[in-house]
């Protein structure tokens, strides 16, 4: 199997959907990219208190919206997924890089967070 490459378009875009996304007041605690293990497909994952009050479709409907034309095409909605607080891999991160300024923007490779394996991720906040 071939493993997808996250390549800078995508990253861009990601932080510009969060920009937006930020500017609506949607509250996302943890956002970055995830190889998925068993597909080799890059996933954004957006994880959001507001998943458990108001519903993953919720969600959903609050990117869609808030995601311009030229997002909407270069990040479809398999692209994307929410997630609440109690993901394990967002808690990793969060347990990991809590209120660490310098885990903006990077980039972890095969490293094993609280017992979670990550294969690769590119991480723009966790909180």
């Amino acid at each position: 199997m071939v493993t997808a490459v996250l390549v800078e378009p995508k990253i861009a875009d990601g932080k510009r959907l969060l920009q937006r996304l930020d500017k609506r007041g949607v509250d996302i605690r943890a956002a970055f990219w995830l190889l998925d293990k068993e597909s080799d497909e890059w996933r954004l994952v957006l994880a959001s208190p507001q998943v458990g009050r108001l519903g993953p479709g919720a969600v959903y409907d609050l990117i869609i919206a808030a995601a311009d034309e030229a997002l909407r095409k270069s990040l479809l909605v398999f692209d994307v997924r929410v997630t609440d607080l109690k993901d394990p891999v967002a808690r990793a991160l969060m347990k990991t890089f809590k209120n660490d300024a310098s885990a903006r923007g990077i980039r972890i490779t095969k490293n094993v967070l609280d017992n979670i394996y990550i294969k690769d991720a590119y991480i723009y906040r966790v909180a």
